[in-house]
């Protein structure tokens, strides 16, 4: 299974630092995600950066990068500061 690491937001309403999923791909994953957190808290989630073993999805295949059950995904929700 691989392993959800999320944000510490996603974390309080899935119940968990670390979620373990059957998800084959980036994509399942999200709908998995979307399902279990409902669309309205899912608004607040949808900007985060998604990292496959510390690697933009947007360098690999977007949401079509397969998931094996070693791989560790991190959503990671941008922010700023001055």
């Amino acid at each position: 299974m691989a392993t959800l690491v999320p944000h510490a937001g996603l974390a309080k309403l899935l119940g968990g630092r670390t979620i373990q999923t059957n998800a084959t791909s980036v994509r399942d994953l999200i709908d998995e995600i979307r399902r279990r957190v409902g669309d309205q808290n899912w608004e607040s989630t949808r900007r985060a950066t998604i990292l496959v073993n510390g690697v933009s999805i947007h360098r690999l295949d977007g949401k079509d990068t397969p998931l094996r059950p070693d791989d560790r995904v991190w959503m990671v929700l941008p922010s700023g500061g001055g």
